[in-house]
């Protein structure tokens, strides 16, 4: 297509193929005087969601690293320290969207949730809740995440995505919280990734 299109987003959208679309990415910050742009932040979810698109259709396929690099996303553990050194904020929303999740619209504030994952059953809707430590973690961590799990309805499993290595005793409290079937499959409801 190689066209840009300037107007109301929704009308234009309804009129074109969804297999016509690569990239969307809106700045509300940018105004129409702002002429010069010296670098452009793209969330991290966008540029997964190009990178699949361009891996699930046929055609023209780019290739990470032969015919773009994407800079800024880690990609090992030491660079997802410096992300959350320069911006802890950044790096919950990294780490969440990395699994596949949705971000928490909160900063602060959150009661324990940073982001959710959500997963159909026959049912209905669910979810699993996840939380991010890029700093200092602890038991009480995983404990507070077990409050969540309880109090969240429609949420059956709890997610603890942290920077460092967890401890014994955060292993064995997220053992602690039973199991979850689906499909047949016991998974375990409190998990911690690092």
């Amino acid at each position: 297509m190689n066209k840009l299109f300037y107007g109301d987003n929704l009308i234009i959208m309804r009129n074109m193929s969804a297999e016509s679309i690569d990239l969307i990415y809106l700045d509300p910050l940018l105004t129409a005087t702002e002429v010069t742009i010296c670098s452009i932040k793209i969330p991290p979810a966008c540029l997964y969601l190009s990178k699949s698109r361009r891996s699930a259709t046929s055609g023209n396929r780019l290739n990470e690293h032969v015919d773009y690099d994407i800079e800024g996303i880690p990609q090992s553990v030491e660079q997802a320290r410096y992300l959350f050194e320069q911006d802890p904020f950044q790096f919950q929303y990294w780490a969440v969207e990395r699994t596949g999740g949705f971000c928490s619209n909160k900063k602060t504030a959150d009661k324990g949730i940073d982001g959710r994952l959500y997963f159909e059953t026959a049912k209905t809707l669910c979810s699993m809740v996840l939380s991010v430590k890029g700093g200092s973690i602890k038991p009480a961590d995983i404990q507070d995440l077990h409050g969540v799990l309880e109090r969240e309805q429609g949420t059956e499993l709890a997610g603890f995505i942290c920077l460092k290595e967890p401890t014994k005793a955060m292993i064995q409290e997220a053992g602690a919280a039973g199991f979850y079937e689906y499909q047949g499959v016991k998974y375990p409801s409190g998990y911690i990734q690092r």
